[in-house]
């Protein structure tokens, strides 16, 4: 049995117990009691990658996109301040523990 829990993102429960999934290819992320976020590969690109229009956003804000590990589907996107990442210019990935996307270009 599953409940959708926002786009992309379903709470599922089986005899294992109750986990968050992605909605498409139904890769199991976390329980559902831990941050879903944690678990997800973390991509930060500059504002542009969102538009052309964006582009007075460039120097103060970053992209910030959380994606299935596995199909690599959306799950959330956000502008987030680009002081708490300084040096970061060029699209990067930072991902969950082992994936081997950990450096931040």
């Amino acid at each position: 049995m599953s409940h959708p829990l926002r786009e992309n993102l379903e709470i599922y429960e089986d005899a294992s117990g109750t986990g968050i999934r992605c909605a498409r290819c139904f890769h199991v992320l976390c329980p559902a009691t831990a941050d879903w976020k944690g678990a997800c590969v973390r991509k930060l690109a500059p504002p542009t990658k969102a538009g052309p229009l964006m582009a007075d956003l460039v120097g103060h804000f970053l992209l910030e996109r959380f994606c299935c590990p596995s199909c690599g589907v959306l799950f959330h996107s956000d502008f987030v301040d680009a002081a708490l990442h300084p040096g970061k210019t060029t699209e990067g990935t930072v991902g969950p523990p082992g994936s081997g996307n950990q450096a931040v270009r």
